[in-house]
């Protein structure tokens, strides 16, 4: 077997977030405003607000384009605090998103082999589930299942399937969504590579659909060795 999970170009796909976003909205994967800037293009500060106040707003999530774990991100709540943000994101990324800040609840859908498991609802300690809320013990809640209509939950994993058969990926992955106030639902990203210790979010959710870790892990293995004998 030579990996698991999703092929490069999936996930290439799904680390882009501006190509993911793009595919998304072709797919009618719901997804926040947002606009993508390189350093070619993006000019000064002054044209960057601009941009910013006619196509997402404020408060707005600036981060590098193709990153994980929320490094070099900042929710900016005022045109005075964007140039700092772009700054940051500017060390880990030569491209940058600025997208709309959705308030709400952090929710995230593992797949299985197509199959979307419980969903998981995050509760972390600060406004976004960053680097700290995600790796220190203590910082975040999970709640596992969602406390969510069912109406929502059939929506969710249906957009979550829909988002991850979009990039194309396979065996397992994860989808990422903000759900509102009002109860609209925004996709996030898709991650093809997630955590999976004993305390990550795919085990989590595979343990409440009453799949533990090492059948899970058992699972993921067959899934690869299956594809790679099927292959010419």
């Amino acid at each position: 077997i030579i990996y698991t999970g999703s092929g490069p170009l999936a996930s290439a796909l799904a680390m882009n977030k501006h190509i993911s976003k793009v595919m998304f909205r072709e797919a009618e994967v719901e997804t926040a405003p947002w606009v993508a800037l390189s350093d070619e293009e993006a000019g000064g500060i002054s044209t960057i607000a601009e941009k910013v106040e006619i196509n997402v707003g404020f408060p707005c999530v600036v981060k590098p384009n193709a990153q994980g774990s929320t490094i070099g991100l900042t929710v900016v709540q005022s045109p005075e605090q964007l140039a700092g943000a772009v700054e940051l994101a500017r060390e880990y990324d030569q491209q940058i998103m600025i997208e709309q800040y959705i308030p709400g609840r952090d929710l995230t859908v593992a797949i299985l082999d197509a199959d979307p498991l419980p969903v998981v609802e995050i509760i972390p300690k600060h406004q976004v589930y960053d680097y700290t809320c995600k790796y220190t013990r203590g910082m975040s809640q999970y709640v596992v299942p969602a406390q969510i209509p069912p109406k929502i939950e059939q929506h969710i994993k249906s957009q979550a399937l829909r988002a991850y058969e979009t990039l194309n990926c396979r065996g397992y992955g994860r989808v990422d969504f903000r759900l509102s106030a009002e109860g609209r639902l925004f996709c996030l990203e898709v991650n093809t590579l997630p955590g999976m210790t004993q305390t990550s979010l795919v085990p989590k959710a595979a343990k409440a659909a009453g799949i533990q870790l090492p059948e899970l892990v058992d699972r993921i293995v067959k899934l690869a060795l299956q594809r790679q004998r099927q292959l010419p």
